[in-house]
């Protein structure tokens, strides 16, 4: 095989979040207009994709310690609204005391204005169905070299992340054709 043709991607490429135990991944991919993230989820699972817009290692204005203070920050949130399954954008507005790693305060789905749009496929025959979050690069990177991303996945139980703000998914916006 000529050495100068393109090489097919694996299937693993991408991947931010794997969890081999529960057959789930989450992974990004770069279109023309955004980032495509998508997972494979069985049925009822979502997910989000949470972004330290100001880079500064803290959900919103920190960590919460009386009724939650609603102020606008650059930190934001981008999911699936598990009521009635649309896409959801939010305003981060701080973290748990407890755990400075977990939002405690945002805003409502629809709060953060996006172009932003959720797709999902009908269940497999095992009862999964891929969704797909499609997120503009303005939305995703703002005017920054990388975004600092926190990856979130609901099993209709609890809610576990990996990464955090201040130990990130550094995601760096690719070049321009």
């Amino acid at each position: 095989m000529p050495e100068n043709l393109p090489q097919a991607a694996s299937p693993f490429d991408h991947v931010i979040v794997a969890d081999a135990s529960r057959e789930v991944a989450i992974r990004y991919d770069f279109t023309p207009t955004g980032v495509e993230f998508s997972g494979h989820l069985p049925a009822g699972w979502s997910f989000s994709v949470e972004i330290d817009g100001d880079q500064d290692g803290r959900w919103g204005m920190g960590p919460e310690t009386g009724a939650p203070h609603v102020q606008i920050t650059p930190d934001r949130s981008f999911g699936q609204d598990s009521r009635n399954g649309v896409f959801c954008s939010q305003y981060i507005f701080s973290s748990y005391p407890q755990d400075p790693s977990d939002v405690y305060a945002s805003s409502e789905c629809g709060g953060l204005p996006s172009k932003g749009v959720v797709e999902m496929t009908g269940f497999d025959a095992g009862m999964r169905a891929t969704i797909r979050l499609k997120i503009p690069y303005e939305e995703v990177f703002g005017n920054r070299p990388d975004a600092h991303l926190t990856v979130c996945i609901w099993d209709t139980h609890r809610r576990n992340c990996q990464y955090s703000p201040a130990k990130p998914f550094v995601l760096r916006r690719p070049a321009r054709p």
